[in-house]
């Protein structure tokens, strides 16, 4: 059985943008021709791959067939490199999921050196790390960094650390609301910032530091994340953010921590495919090596956070 390489690359181009029409655009040719090779694709495997509705989805059969497709396009890459066929041009582009916090706070830092000295182009899906292995098992991308331990058929899992979040606010608006102490009642009448309905940070530390319920307490919602920090940058909220990102501010007193001894350290770790792709190793190791050096211990850790659900920050 020989897969049309045309038909393949129409129906992951589809895959990818969720749409005929972008897909359309983005391989210049008509919607009614990527329809086509999708459907002459499905003909000669008698599966559905691609589920036509709002939103555009894949079937088990599609996930299978964009996973095939990503570790062949990369392996194929690779080969073309090693026995020098590649164009002197040529990048190899490696698909990830993660979740914006890691995206913010160290993922380029720790892939510095190996975007620097590697033809690598990246191409990251964003969402929550409780999510982000759905990509994954899609076959949208080979690697992921997710909040879920649990190894997914045909993955190796390798623990990365914990992310450490403080509860923090400007020193004015600290000065304002809580003058008279960080307690149930003053946090009942201060705003706070959540990033989206998935945001539960905020709430696990209320619950368990003041016994407070989520609809307890005004609240702000941002799906922004330059937004959210210049919220309570600016003093009007306040809010979990990641230790690596504002340890300078915490150093100056710019920012305040609401509880100094509470820190809810969250999980992470990598997820890729077990395809022996030089690319994802050379990424994984560095992932490793600079986790290993930057992120809190998984071993101290305590298991009870493990299911917290932090902002996408």
């Amino acid at each position: 059985m020989n897969l049309n390489s045309a038909q393949l690359k129409a129906f992951a181009t589809v895959a990818d943008c969720h749409s005929f029409e972008r897909a359309a655009c983005i391989l210049h040719i008509t919607q009614s021709a990527i329809s086509q090779r999708v459907k002459l694709l499905e003909d000669y495997l008698g599966k559905l791959l691609i589920v036509r509705g709002q939103p555009l989805g894949l079937t088990i059969a599609g996930e299978r067939l964009l996973s095939f497709y990503k570790q062949q396009l990369l392996l194929e890459c690779e080969l073309l490199d090693a026995i020098g066929e590649k164009e002197e041009s040529g990048f190899t582009s490696l698909a990830i999921a993660l979740n914006a916090d890691s995206l913010t706070a160290w993922f380029f830092d720790a892939l510095q050196s190996v975007l620097e000295q590697n033809k690598l182009l990246l191409d990251l899906r964003v969402c929550d790390q409780n999510l982000t292995h759905h990509f994954l098992r899609k076959g949208e991308v080979l690697g992921c960094i997710s909040a879920i331990g649990k190894s997914m058929q045909g993955c190796r899992t390798l623990p990365l650390g914990a992310m450490g979040y403080r509860a923090v606010a400007n020193q004015e608006f600290f000065q304002r609301f809580f003058s008279e102490g960080v307690n149930a009642i003053s946090i009942k009448q201060t705003p706070v910032v959540d990033f989206d309905p998935l945001d539960q940070l905020q709430n696990d530390y209320l619950s368990t530091e003041f016994n407070i319920g989520s609809g307890d307490f005004p609240k702000h919602r941002v799906p922004s994340v330059d937004a959210y920090m210049s919220l309570i940058q600016r003093g009007l909220a306040w809010g979990m953010l990641p230790e690596m990102l504002i340890k300078k501010q915490l150093e100056t007193g710019e920012l305040i921590e609401l509880s100094p001894k509470v820190i809810i350290k969250v999980p992470l770790y990598w997820h890729c495919s077990l395809i022996k792709s030089s690319s994802l190793k050379t990424v994984e190791l560095a992932l490793l090596k600079y986790a290993n050096q930057h992120l809190i211990p998984l071993e101290y850790t305590k298991p009870e956070m493990f299911n917290m659900v932090p902002k996408q920050f």
